[in-house]
């Protein structure tokens, strides 16, 4: 799954400080960071990592001051801690909810019941199933 910084902007009512479209697809911790990563900054004794760092995209509070250059597009929100674990939540109630509609759409897949199946629109076996009804 792919967010682009607005996006995770808008979801913790937050800023965003750079390009507003830089993408990500992952997780990383602010040291390890690398292209296409999110991680945030929140504990003052990592703030050397920010400016080394390769990820896209970092979610600061919005009292950081930055002393150089930062390569990174910036989230800024009230709490990064907070914020990090809302966003977690948020991803984790999308993929449950991805996961199920694969599943069932799965399940109807295999007893070729299509007719009932209520995640057409979801489901990534729709397109490959040869006894789907037309629309």
């Amino acid at each position: 799954m792919e967010f682009t910084a607005q996006q995770i902007a808008e979801l913790l009512k937050g800023t965003v400080e750079g390009n507003p479209e830089a993408k990500v697809n992952k997780l990383s911790k602010i040291e390890e960071g690398d292209e296409g990563s999110l991680t945030f900054l929140a504990n003052p004794k990592y703030t050397p990592y920010i400016y080394n760092t390769n990820a896209s995209i970092v979610i600061v509070n919005k009292n950081f001051v930055a002393e150089n250059k930062i390569n990174s597009t910036l989230v800024r929100v009230e709490d990064a801690y907070s914020a990090f674990a809302q966003l977690l939540e948020a991803y984790n109630q999308i993929f449950a909810k991805q996961k199920r509609y694969l599943q069932t759409c799965f399940y109807c897949r295999l007893r070729k019941n299509w007719r009932k199946c209520l995640h057409r629109r979801f489901c990534q076996y729709w397109r490959q199933c040869r006894n789907r009804p037309t629309m």
